[in-house]
């Protein structure tokens, strides 16, 4: 091949190579979605008071449970359910008896001591709620035994 041939070969690869050269805009898009989520951190302990007429979170040994509430926007209610009874206890452990909770929050949204069965506004963001019940018996003591029970919490 002769020198010019060559010259312009090389020069026309040269002009193809810039002139390929493209960008593209490439969209994203998305959505928040306003939601509510509950996480249970950890179970609650109760413990009998020494007259064993009160099986409680807040008595000596007693431990609140833990729940996370993440909020996505605003309009959500943290709720507390009262205990309906118990979901095992020794024969005789369930009579005369009543159940009650209470709940706290730090966080995005803090609360105080709220009574079972009152719910509280969230705002948007993490908070964390210790909740605690309480069985009390209004006639005799509660027998030895293993006692369980459950607190509903909802974000609605």
């Amino acid at each position: 091949m002769n020198l010019t041939k060559k010259i312009l070969a090389g020069a026309a690869v040269l002009m193809v190579s810039t002139v390929g050269a493209q960008a593209a805009d490439v969209p994203f898009s998305g959505n928040v979605s306003a939601s509510c989520t509950l996480t249970v951190d950890s179970n609650g302990t109760l413990a009998a008071n020494t007259a064993a007429t009160v099986l409680g979170s807040a008595e000596a040994g007693g431990v609140r449970g833990q729940v996370t509430a993440a909020a996505v926007g605003t309009g959500f209610t943290l709720s507390v359910a009262n205990p309906t009874g118990f979901t095992a206890n020794p024969t005789g452990g369930d009579t005369d008896v009543a159940f009650s909770s209470i709940y706290s929050a730090t966080g995005a949204t803090t609360v105080s001591d709220v009574a079972g069965g009152s719910g509280s506004a969230l705002n948007s963001g993490t908070s964390v709620a210790t909740i605690g019940m309480t069985a009390t018996k209004s006639s005799g003591i509660f027998p030895p035994g293993a006692y369980s029970s459950v607190v509903v919490v909802t974000c609605s």
